[in-house]
């Protein structure tokens, strides 16, 4: 078992950093994209980061209960700040761009002022 756990943790950290590359496409980085599709892509990565917390945090449990040195996992805070970020951008850019649309077809006699 402390063998697995050893093996383990440096993988679980190459799939965090695939993550970490994954979230700098250029997909994300363009404004002119659909934000369905970049939320969508978004999505995906937070399913498979919250595995890998999932994991992670798992190994830490393992590793304390067999009196190991527990392995710190930095990149997956950064790489979870980083998706949050994004995640909220772009749903802020597709709420905008929504409520806008609605504005716009919206006749100015009809607006009430009140709220």
């Amino acid at each position: 078992m402390e063998g697995k756990v050893v093996e383990e943790v440096p993988q679980l950290q190459k799939k965090i950093v695939a993550v970490r590359e994954q979230l700098d496409k250029s997909l994300i980085a363009d404004d002119n994209e659909d934000p369905n599709v970049v939320i969508d892509f978004l999505e995906k990565r937070e399913e498979e980061l919250q595995v890998l917390k999932e994991r992670a945090h798992t190994l830490q449990d393992y590793q304390t209960t067999l009196n190991q040195d527990v392995d710190e996992y930095e990149t997956l805070d950064e790489v979870a700040l980083d998706l949050t970020l994004k995640s909220k951008l772009w749903n802020g850019l597709k709420e905008w761009a929504n409520l806008t649309t609605d504005w716009v077809a919206t006749p100015v006699t009809s607006i009430d002022v009140k709220e």
